[in-house]
């Protein structure tokens, strides 16, 4: 006699039989990109936030008006230049996810 809930293949197993890959062996999806692909687009967000939150930033102080600013003035000017950066990069990495860009 056997128990109705026994079965043949262990507990947690729902490939079906005879399917001996791994759960992710394979299952690369229509979207699925390239390691090249990925490693360029990796690169690229790199670069943006290198560029726009530290040079950015740093070629705005040289600018004549700022130099001349007071202290004060420079910082603010400094730290709303560096977060629109920073709010850009980030709003432009969720559409890119949106659209399956990355």
């Amino acid at each position: 006699m056997t128990d109705e809930h026994e079965t043949d293949q262990p507990e947690g197993d729902d490939q079906p039989e005879g399917d001996d890959r791994s759960p992710m062996a394979g299952d690369a999806s229509p979207d699925a990109m390239r390691w090249s692909q990925a490693a360029w687009r990796i690169l690229a967000v790199v670069l943006y936030f290198v560029l726009a939150t530290a040079l950015l930033p740093d070629q705005v102080m040289a600018l004549g008006f700022v130099v001349d600013a007071p202290r004060l003035v420079q910082e603010l000017i400094l730290t709303a230049v560096w977060g629109l950066a920073l709010a850009a990069g980030l709003y432009g990495l969720r559409v890119a996810q949106r659209r399956r860009l990355i």
